[in-house]
Order: structure tokens, then C-alpha cells, then sequence
């Protein structure tokens, strides 16, 4: 049992056949055969799926990206700590050059490249984001592709919501099914009586 999911069984039925023999001696000769096969083995899946928080905000509160994962926090090139697990915003990409002032945060670039502002309520000027204080994941819905919200939807439910990653384990059944027939009939009209 993994996850109180129950291992299902395996069952494997296995066949055969074969069966020959002459109709008349040294001319007509027949040969049967028969396979069969069934199977029957189940499996436990373990997958990650969209988290109940996820799924119950309409995908706007990715805040389980922070809390169900550990990681370092990091500071981007205008000297911003930003935790782990943290989306950004591509709509405020922006390119910055060491040294320089960014006219958007009003902080002086450690490096030359491309920044962006994280989803949430603090401005750019921020030093050190965080979850609580500034609200962070939290994605505006008008910015979610409705059909992308559809797709994420046709995942399961966790079926362990404690869990942030494999979160989901499920042990479906593996059903094959096999037949096989064959039956020939030989004629030897070269041989003699």
C-alpha cells in the first residue's frame, strides 16, 4: 500500500494448443493450433498535479510554490532578494546595465542583463521580497489563457494534499487480452499410394 492506495494484483493467464496429424496417409494432412493470453497487473503511480490551492484559486494563488519546496533565495542584478520558488513577471522584463540606475525600481544594476519584477503587492523598489508581506504568486486572472486553465483542470485531484510534489498516486489496472487461432490443411498430391 502506497499512499493508502491499494497495490493491485497481478494475474497472468497463459494458453496453448497444438494439435496435427494425417487425414490420409501420405497425402492430406491437417495441424490446429491455439494461443491465448490474458493479464491483468496494476500498478502504483506516483505523479505531482496542481494542489488544491492551486486548483481552488482558478491557478491565481501559486503561493505553494514558496511553501512546498526549500530552496536558496537569490538576488537578481539590481541586488533584490527574491525567495525560492517565486514567479515572475514577463510583462516587466526589462534589460538593466551594471552600474546604471533602473528608471522602473530606482536601484543601481549590480550587473548587466535582464530583470523582472515578481507577481505580488510590492512595488520593484523592494529590497527583500517575501511571501506574507508582499503577497507573492499571486497571478492576476485576466492574465491566465482560459483554455490553459481548462487543460490544467482535466489533471486529477491530489490524491495526497499534504504533499507538494507527488502528490497524486494512483494503481490502475493493466488489462491485455490475446487470441490466436491457426488451422492449415497440407495436400501431397506428389506422393504415391
Amino acid at each position: 500500500n502506497n499512499a493508502g492506495i491499494q497495490k493491485g494484483e497481478l494475474r497472468q493467464n497463459q494458453f496453448g494448443g497444438s494439435i496435427g496429424g494425417p487425414i490420409f496417409k501420405d497425402k492430406l494432412f491437417f495441424f490446429g493450433d491455439y494461443e491465448g493470453f490474458r493479464r491483468v497487473q496494476g500498478t502504483v503511480q506516483t505523479a505531482g498535479v496542481p494542489t488544491l490551492a492551486e486548483r481552488n484559486s482558478g491557478y491565481t494563488n501559486l503561493s505553494d510554490l514558496i511553501t512546498g519546496q526549500s530552496g536558496p533565495a537569490r538576488t537578481d542584478l539590481l541586488g533584490r532578494t527574491i525567495p525560492f520558488g517565486t514567479v515572475m513577471d514577463p510583462a516587466t522584463t526589462r534589460n538593466v546595465t551594471k552600474g546604471s540606475v533602473d528608471p522602473v525600481s530606482g536601484r543601481v544594476a549590480t550587473d548587466t542583463g535582464a530583470v523582472r519584477d515578481p507577481f505580488g503587492s510590492c512595488g520593484p523598489a523592494v529590497a527583500s521580497y517575501d511571501l506574507t508581506g508582499c503577497n507573492l504568486n499571486q497571478i492576476p486572472a485576466g492574465r491566465l489563457d482560459p483554455n490553459a486553465v481548462k487543460l490544467l483542470n482535466l489533471y486529477p485531484a491530489p490524491t495526497n494534499p499534504a504533499q507538494f510534489a507527488n502528490n497524486f498516486t494512483s494503481s490502475p489496472h493493466l488489462y491485455e487480452h490475446r487470441n490466436q487461432f491457426d488451422v492449415r490443411v497440407d495436400f501431397n498430391p506428389t506422393q504415391k499410394d
